[in-house]
This record gives structure tokens, sequence and C-alpha cells, in this order.
């Protein structure tokens, strides 16, 4: 065989191995099991992740980081605040808002704007006596 020949082979062999290598390793990464690690977090990052801001006057501040193998990183949380700078921060929440009203709670289920990957996220916020107000959050993405 000429010379030419077996390197026009060896390349032939290389562009048909590429995508088989691709596909192998992309097939790997789904067949490992799924593994998550739920860490603390600042609810200001799980804020900033959802494309938010956390109001400047939150406390008792409960986050967490659900991080995983498979998905982008989730987020959970709770936090208090004033009842009157809840219903601002509320008002001043970017996304889609379907809202449902219970007696002393208030349920949102929110479409934040294009932001990372958060598909959407679910609030709620139960008043606590006349002046508090609890906000609870959860992120789902896939």
């Amino acid at each position: 065989m000429r010379r030419r020949t077996k390197w026009l082979m060896a390349l032939a062999l290389l562009l048909a191995a590429g995508p088989l290598i691709w596909a192998a390793s992309f097939l790997y990464r789904f067949i490992q099991p799924i593994e998550t690690e739920v860490r603390p977090a600042t609810c200001a990052a799980a804020m900033k992740s959802i494309g938010w801001q956390l109001p400047a006057r939150a406390d008792d501040q409960d986050c967490t980081e659900i991080a995983s193998n498979a998905f982008e990183s989730g987020w959970a949380g709770e936090f208090r605040l004033l009842r009157s700078e809840a219903r601002d921060w509320l008002a001043g929440l970017r996304g889609t808002q379907a809202n449902l009203y219970e007696d002393s709670q208030l349920h949102l289920n929110i479409v934040p704007p294009s932001f990372g990957r958060i598909d959407s996220v679910e609030v709620d916020v139960r008043w606590e006596g006349e002046e508090r107000a609890v906000v609870t959050f959860k992120t789902y993405n896939g």
C-alpha cells in the first residue's frame, strides 16, 4: 500500500471514531446515578440565581442549595420581613405570576425571566401576626 493511502485510511478511521467516542461519553454521563447534595447557602445567592433581589431587611434567613450532577442547582429557603415590605417586594418580582389567595397565605407560581436555568419558582407568603410575613420559596428547573 502506498503511504498516502495509509494516511487517508487513518484519517477516515479517526473521523469515524470521533462521533462514537462522543456518544459513549454522553451516554456514560447519563447512565450515572443522580446524586444530590443539599448544602447551606445565603438567601442573597439564591435570589440572585433567580434574577431577583433579597429584601434589604429580611431576617431569620434559612436557605439551601440543592446541587446535582444531572441538573442545574436548585434553591429553597425561608426568610421573614415586615408585612408592608413583603407586599412591595412581591409587587416588584420579575416574571409571570399566577396568584392563589387564601385567608392568611399567598401562593405564587412564578416563571422568572430568562435568567440562568430556573424554570419556575414557588413562593408562599404566610402572615405572622399583624406586622410580620414569612416567605418560603423553592425553585424548579430541568
